[in-house]
């Protein structure tokens, strides 16, 4: 799931002069590419089952019959998801017509809030005084780096303009970084957890597929609604050159990171995840130095800082929870391998019994 963020330092304005609506949608939608992997490797299954002396070993390694879920149970959790998926991105795009990126990043930084309260909500995970003090320190470290990021800047005209907007943006920001929350502890809510052996129940990128599928269905007859209705017009973009800046956008934001953050949560935690995404702010504006727009100061250092002792905290913090996770499932796999084998000798004795 994603930080929303991860894209206000590199979304072009001109992308979003089509409308937020439809650029959240065609990223969105184009996650629906991944079925198409899924198709492939179906298609590979078939032919291996048709012919069997042809060399699908690799197919067989990775998807083996029965250990992941079918396109058909696929659809429920992507009709679960998409719904926060979708709206955690067209509010966050929104917002940034209508307040300025620090102050959407600001926002954002309460992801970590709202996963907090969420995971107490629909995981039962407490709220102990160590995860209180990490997303604290995690939030604060973001204020410092975006107030110093934003001071080395100056302020633009577009800025100033952007912030004298007002409340809409900021609670539309805000309204972001909840579903964000909402998106990020649904995944492992609605996803089953990996087998025994660490397989994954869910082909991640065929979830993502799916749930493409289902926003690019369900959300195309509202173009004609805020079309005529006037609150957003609809228009292609005009040059080649526009439309692949369109695709390239939605594939770097918002289709591979969304992606791998959600292998990140189910790995780890919603909490884990959120912290740990949060390194990516110190690294954009690093990398905003590097090309000479902007300078490192002091407080830049102490808000990286305050970032990644607050992601080494949380993992610490939930180490000894996944090791008695662990030491729990391996006491109910023990105890159900000692059932079945108490079961077979009683029917193995039951047949000598009738035998004699």
């Amino acid at each position: 799931m994603h930080t929303p963020s991860c894209h206000a330092v590199a979304l072009p304005p001109r992308v979003l002069s089509h409308g937020s609506f439809f650029f959240s949608y065609v990223s969105v939608s184009l996650c629906s590419i991944y079925l198409l992997g899924m198709g492939y490797v179906s298609c590979q299954q078939r032919c291996q089952q048709r012919w069997p002396r042809h060399a699908y070993s690799k197919v067989q390694q990775e998807a083996p019959a029965g250990s992941r879920m079918s396109p058909l149970q696929l659809l429920r959790p992507a009709l679960h998801l998409a719904p926060s998926y979708f709206c955690l991105n067209y509010t966050y795009f929104f917002s940034l017509d209508l307040t300025s990126v620090s102050s959407t990043m600001i926002l954002s930084a309460s992801t970590g809030v709202w996963t907090l309260i969420f995971s107490r909500l629909l995981l039962g995970q407490p709220f102990t005084r160590l995860r209180l003090a990490t997303v604290a320190v995690s939030l604060l470290g973001i204020c410092l780096i975006t107030s110093a990021a934003r001071g080395g800047h100056g302020g633009s005209a577009e800025e100033a303009a952007a912030a004298a907007s007002g409340l809409s943006g900021d609670a539309l920001a805000l309204m972001s970084a909840a579903a964000s929350g909402v998106y990020m502890v649904l995944l492992p809510v609605t996803l089953p957890e990996p087998g025994e052996q660490g397989q994954e129940a869910v082909h991640m990128p065929s979830l993502f597929g799916m749930m493409g599928l289902v926003c690019a269905c369900a959300l195309l007859p509202v173009f004609p609604l805020l079309h005529y209705g006037g609150v957003e017009r609809f228009e292609l973009p005009p040059s080649r050159h526009a439309t692949f800046s369109l695709l390239l956008n939605a594939a770097t934001s918002t289709v591979l990171p969304d992606l791998l953050l959600a292998k990140a949560v189910m790995m780890t935690s919603p909490l884990v995840a959120t912290l740990g995404l949060s390194m990516m702010i110190p690294l954009s504006v690093f990398a905003d130095y590097v090309r000479g727009l902007a300078h490192l100061s002091p407080q830049f250092f102490v808000g990286s800082l305050c970032i990644f002792v607050s992601y080494l905290l949380e993992s610490w913090a939930e180490a000894p929870e996944e090791e008695e996770m662990d030491d729990e499932g391996r006491r109910r796999s023990g105890d159900g391998a000692a059932e079945a084998t108490a079961t077979d000798n009683e029917d193995g004795e039951a047949d000598i019994v009738g035998y004699t």
